[in-house]
């Protein structure tokens, strides 16, 4: 029963404004109420997660192109890529005569249908076919315009490591486009049409569109011009950036050090943000599958409370802009876990990590160093340390429930099925989160780290919990009425 102090609490709750002590559960995600594949956390906190595929991972930031301290670029593996929303700004809605330069680095040969830059090409059949792109046809420089025709150089993009930088000039009234590489014009191609409005008013960099024929290399130093550039007025000396010119309507630098990239240039400005990040805020393509299930199968086995399964090949992905789950000392992670054996699986499996790489914290499953089948619990300060519990193993495809507890400055402390299982000294803290990202049956852009299994009842308390306190029986949740709220 209720007291009176709860019952008012839990109105507030309702009203959608917590209130809590440290002793509270911060978040918990019980997987039971999904929209499509979103759901949200059920401690009244309004965090957003999606299951997305795995398939998919964040641009890497690396060297730019000049080498230089702040000089960035992006590197693209062919497993997601940047898209930008142009439907109200129309950055991109520009017609010829123009420019489109890049500085691009491969070691890909004969890459075909794919595109450095590539605006407006239809993500399903009732969007009209539109834009435009600057990418490779059988390794060699193409300009399209979508619906129109694709005009096919004979310049080959050499696949040989090295930055190189190319460009493609639509001459519209003479009918020509000029193809360049490494500031000289290499060959003129007949071609006619004009640009036609897209029914998808989206750009994508690193492939034609979401999910969709992917550049495999690394992009830097996107820039589109009104008219005809001549080789001199181009970017194309490696060590010294052409400035932003009267002429110039869009440009990618791709030097931010984090978040999305944003364009300068004439045109209104517009944000390039990795396709894995827009599919958690729940933008849908039709070129990428979504291969998770929610089964039935769960801890309590009552009607109603569902997982989970993820088979390597999918994520949830959480956004946590207000840093709610980033816990500086103290803290505890458990999860209801059914994992599943995979033959000569050697890497961690992730069950969620939490501001990767570089800080923030993990619970995960780790293969024993005396028997590469036994898998152990092990609690991650990330960025600092791993901390494997040698004696405190998992079984596969049986429901268990695991835990680990973060003492600040002394120790680790691990659960098994809701007994403590062993305490480790550990001292060396915590680091601050590197990204807001949770994600749940992965490490951060690391396929190989994923979780094969089912998930059930995730759950994050800003404090070292007890044995009392640990959602650990399989039938009953420990839900937020239990808990003395202020």
């Amino acid at each position: 029963m209720k007291t009176i102090l709860q019952w008012c609490v839990w109105a507030t709750l309702l009203a959608g404004s917590p209130v809590w002590t440290a002793a509270d559960v911060t978040v918990s995600f019980h997987f039971d109420t999904f929209t499509g594949l979103d759901f949200t956390d059920n401690t009244g906190y309004g965090l957003q997660g999606r299951i997305v595929s795995s398939a998919l991972e964040r641009p890497a930031r690396i060297a730019g192109v000049s080498g230089s301290e702040n000089d960035r670029a992006v590197a693209f593996t062919g497993k997601g890529a940047l898209a930008g929303d142009d439907s109200n700004t129309f950055s991109f809605d520009i017609l010829p005569p123009f420019t489109i330069e890049v500085w691009a680095r491969t070691t890909r040969a004969a890459q075909s249908n794919t595109a450095f830059v590539s605006y407006g090409f239809p993500d399903n059949p009732t969007q009209a076919s539109g834009g435009y792109r600057l990418g490779l046809q059988e390794g060699r420089l193409v300009f399209s315009l979508y619906g129109v025709v694709d005009v096919l150089s004979g310049v080959e993009f050499p696949p040989d490591g090295q930055w190189h930088h190319a460009a493609a000039a639509y001459d519209f009234d003479r009918g020509i486009v000029h193809f360049f590489l490494d500031g000289m014009e290499k060959q003129t191609v007949e071609a006619a049409g004009d640009v036609k409005l897209p029914g998808r008013l989206e750009v994508s960099f690193g492939e034609v569109s979401p999910g969709f024929l992917p550049y495999i290399g690394d992009l830097d130093r996107v820039r589109i011009s009104e008219g005809i550039l001549s080789m001199a007025d181009m970017d194309s000396d490696p060590a010294t950036v052409k400035p932003v010119a009267s002429t110039t309507l869009i440009y990618f630098s791709f030097d931010e050090a984090s978040g999305n990239y944003r364009s300068q240039g004439s045109r209104p400005a517009l944000a390039a943000v990795p396709v894995i990040d827009l599919l958690a805020q729940g933008v849908e393509y039709q070129q990428i599958p979504k291969t998770a299930e929610i089964v039935s199968d769960s801890p309590s086995g009552k009607p109603g409370d569902t997982a989970i399964l993820f088979t390597g090949q999918e994520f949830a992905l959480v956004e946590d802009p207000g840093g709610i789950l980033e816990f500086p000392e103290d803290w505890t992670l458990e999860a209801w876990i059914k994992p599943q054996y995979v033959p000569d699986r050697t890497n961690a499996m992730v069950l969620y990590a939490y501001g990767a790489p570089g800080g923030g914290h993990s619970l995960q499953l780790a293969y024993s160093a005396d028997d590469p089948t036994q898998l152990n619990v092990r609690g991650t300060a990330v960025g600092v340390l791993d901390i494997p519990a040698p004696n405190t193993f998992v079984v596969y495809d049986q429901w268990q429930h695991v835990a680990v507890a973060h003492k600040n400055g002394e120790s680790m402390t691990f659960f098994l099925n809701g007994q403590l299982s062993e305490v480790i000294e550990y001292t060396q803290g915590m680091r601050p989160r590197t990204n807001e990202f949770l994600y749940i049956g992965t490490w951060p852009n690391a396929l190989a780290f994923a979780y094969v299994g089912t998930l059930d009842r995730i759950r994050f308390s800003d404090r070292a919990l007890t044995e009392a306190e640990l959602d650990s029986d399989p039938s009953t949740f420990t839900g937020i009425e239990t808990w003395d709220l202020y």
